[in-house]
């Protein structure tokens, strides 16, 4: 994938600082300042992206010893390179720029874009906004960030010894003597303490806007990526209630389901075209992946099909069911704007569909050929389609767990017009009524399987790149992160989600609401009727008597 990923960065830190070191012999001793300080930096970055987000870890004692012993090698180390940098003195005005110079900000550039990386995943007061953030905070994973400054620190120890040749200094020398010594010490330390190290973190890209951009460039491989990006970090959002700002609705939720079952059915069509002419053990891994997605499809079909009988009355952005009759009463529900994850979901079906059938598809024109594989291969990244295709399902999945947390968190607006849960007694005129508990279950078990459905087309596009000798570096991320989040769910036990967080905003209260409340006395007045035509409504959370008696069912 183009996407750079945490692996990547140290990997081109790391071949900079060895063109620095090749250079290094070679800068007079009266130039070195410049090199001894840019050093220094670098690795002030090194320890502050291993001691973040949580440094109070290794300042109490908490982080195990090898770890603190490596940071603490690393800052003595910064210590003498900063003594170095100023014993060396002010190098010429007109000497000629060295390619150490670019090299070693080259590397500071690309550990400080490693950081960034790690920092996109956490929000303010260090909110968790990925799946992947929880995992970063685990022993695992620091020790990898520990693996990759141990690499950093025994280049920056290699080029501390080259700069200590010719110097005559006494203090300058046992500076840089000091320094190196110190980077040796941290690089044992550091790579013992990284011996169980996460070795699947170097596949963690940077985190997306949960946002759509307002254009799209790139290969249709790195837009998918993109796309189950931003879909699992709304769903993760929506999982862990910090969804407050925009939260996922029930016709948010209808609308995903309905995306999604179209673009596992593309996605499905699309491999079994390209198993047309592969060797016999990829077309056979192409058409178990295929018959995957088409399950997963039909999975997302059921549950598309059980959201037909609900309206989230807080949500409609449906026109048609824009006025219901709720209790015997026209109610005009307000309009609101999609959520991110159904743009998203909407724009995976066209990138598939563009992608198989050409950029004229649309699903109202759904009987062109398919394009030939020879031009839809090279649509993508090379070597990067299965990737992607792999990466739609393990964010479906992640989707598919979180959905019914927001379920659960509409329900007081979400009402029903199933006959199947019409509770007894209600008048024949009234068609909507508060959605049943048993109904809520029904629909939690829809998206249990969809679940099920997600992780088996996962597994078998896995199968396929295995079969094709093509490498799907995310799975082994996202495997950490499914069992992380499967935990977390079943800690929590069935039907029950964290709470989201309280509105921070100042309530603005009218001059009009304000007379109310003087007028009187300050008590509270009893919540009304449903407002009629053309005025906001929620309906009451509990269903009426007899329904109550089955909530336990």
């Amino acid at each position: 994938m183009t996407t750079t990923t945490l692996g990547h960065l140290y990997a081109a830190a790391a071949d900079r600082l060895r063109l620095a070191l090749l250079d290094a012999p070679h800068v007079p001793v009266g130039d070195r300042r410049d090199v001894a300080l840019a050093a220094r930096d670098l690795l002030r970055q090194v320890r502050d992206i291993v001691a973040g987000p949580e440094p109070d870890l290794f300042r109490t004692g908490i982080a195990p010893p090898a770890q603190r012993h490596f940071l603490e090698g690393l800052g003595q180390a910064v210590t003498e390179l900063g003594a170095a940098g100023d014993l060396f003195g002010p190098a010429a005005a007109d000497r000629p720029r060295r390619p150490h110079a670019d090299a070693l900000l080259d590397a500071r550039r690309l550990v400080t874009a490693a950081g960034d990386v790690l920092a996109s995943h956490w929000g303010e007061g260090l909110v968790p906004l990925t799946p992947y953030a929880e995992l970063l905070g685990k022993n695992g994973a620091r020790n990898h960030l520990v693996r990759q400054g141990a690499d950093v620190a025994w280049q920056v120890s290699r080029l501390t010894h080259a700069l200590t040749e010719g110097v005559g200094q006494p203090d300058l020398l046992d500076a840089l003597v000091l320094a190196r010594s110190s980077l040796e010490r941290a690089t044992i330390l550091g790579r013992r303490a990284s011996s169980a190290a996460e070795s699947d973190l170097s596949a963690l890209p940077a985190a997306l806007p949960a946002h759509q951009p307002d254009i799209a460039l790139g290969p249709v491989s790195d837009l998918l990526q993109a796309d189950a990006d931003r879909l699992a970090r709304a769903a993760h959002a929506t999982l862990h209630g910090q969804d407050h700002e925009h939260r996922l609705s029930g016709t948010d939720l209808a609308a995903v389901a309905r995306w999604t079952s179209m673009s596992r059915m593309l996605a499905g069509r699309l491999l079994l075209h390209l198993a047309e002419g592969a060797p016999p053990p990829v077309r056979d891994a192409c058409q178990e992946a295929a018959g995957a997605h088409r399950e997963a499809a039909m999975a997302w079909h059921a549950t598309s099909g059980a959201w037909r009988h609900l309206v989230d009355a807080g949500a409609p952005q449906d026109q048609p069911r824009r006025r219901i009759v709720y209790m015997g009463q026209s109610v005009e529900l307000p309009s609101t704007s999609p959520h991110p994850a159904q743009v998203t979901a909407h724009a995976t079906v066209f990138r598939i569909g563009a992608l198989l059938y050409g950029p004229q598809w649309t699903p109202e024109h759904s009987g062109l050929p398919p394009r030939p594989a020879g031009e839809i291969l090279p649509s993508a990244a090379p070597g990067d389609l299965l990737p992607a295709l792999y990466q739609l399902p393990a964010s479906g999945w992640l989707m598919a767990t979180a959905a019914p947390a927001a379920v659960s968190r509409a329900r007081a607006h979400i009402v029903s017009d199933s006959a199947d849960h019409r509770p007894e007694g209600l008048p024949e005129h009234t068609r909507y009524y508060p959605m049943p508990r048993r109904q809520e279950e029904e629909l939690a078990a829809l998206y249990a399987a969809v679940a099920a459905a997600e992780q088996t087309g996962a597994a078998a596009v896995l199968a396929l790149a295995e079969a094709a000798g093509t490498a799907v570096p995310r799975a082994g991320l996202d495997r950490l992160a499914q069992l992380r989040i499967a935990a977390q769910v079943q800690e929590w036990g069935p039907g029950i989600y964290p709470s989201p967080p309280p509105t921070l905003g100042v309530p603005v209260i009218s001059a009009r609401a304000a007379r109310a409340r003087s007028e009187s006395g300050g008590q509270r007045r009893r919540p009304g009727p449903p407002r009629v035509a053309g005025r906001s409504f929620t309906p009451p959370s509990r269903p009426p008597g007899p329904e109550r008696r089955g909530r336990g069912k």
